[in-house]
């Protein structure tokens, strides 16, 4: 008997889990163009269609996502994992790049989690990259029993710090877009 319940446990938590949905986004900075999504609140990719940025020393590029999440499950928090941002990066010989990605919840905006990514170079390098940021850890508070989740708010921005870099789409992309993907997670109270 233990054994089914058990099962159904975990059937009922997985069926909870991916019960999330995203009831409203939008985006904002300097370097977005157009942005779409996946459509999948389970995990979702945003695709930043306009980032193609290159920038001289001292200069930056940014897009951030601000999504709206609703049906959360109550008594638990929602946690930002992790963020993979997706592109092509080009830096001139003794080119360097800091990636900045900047998250936080609009109803505690205090918390906010950075990661920090420098690339540097001593000969010219082009290709395909995942610039991720795997220690953020930014729950979201207490989902009650509306089931509200909060505004996650997401920024990604790239700062030229010597020579010319280039961050846009990546070269063997279908999409043919800078892609940002989201690893979110269900945690108790």
């Amino acid at each position: 008997m233990s054994f089914l319940r058990t099962a159904f446990a975990s059937l009922y938590l997985a069926a909870a889990a991916s019960a999330l949905t995203l009831s409203d986004w939008n985006s904002s900075g300097n370097s977005c163009g157009s942005v779409t999504w996946n459509g999948n609140a389970d995990k979702p990719v945003f695709y930043f269609e306009g980032f193609d940025a290159t920038l001289s020393a001292g200069q930056s590029a940014n897009c951030a996502v601000h999504l709206q999440f609703a049906s959360g499950r109550p008594g638990y928090r929602l946690v930002l994992d992790e963020v993979s941002t997706w592109g092509n990066l080009r830096l001139d010989a003794g080119g360097a790049a800091t990636f900045f990605t900047t998250s936080f919840w609009s109803e505690s905006a205090a918390d906010t989690a950075n990661d920090r990514l420098e690339s540097a170079t001593r000969s010219a390098f082009t290709g395909d990259v995942a610039i991720d940021a795997t220690s953020l850890s930014l729950a979201s508070g207490c989902v009650g029993a509306s089931g509200a989740g909060g505004i996650l708010n997401v920024n990604f921005r790239v700062v030229a710090e010597d020579g010319t870099v280039r961050f846009g789409p990546e070269k063997g992309s279908k999409k043919a877009a800078v892609s940002q993907h989201l690893a979110l997670k269900w945690v108790a109270c």
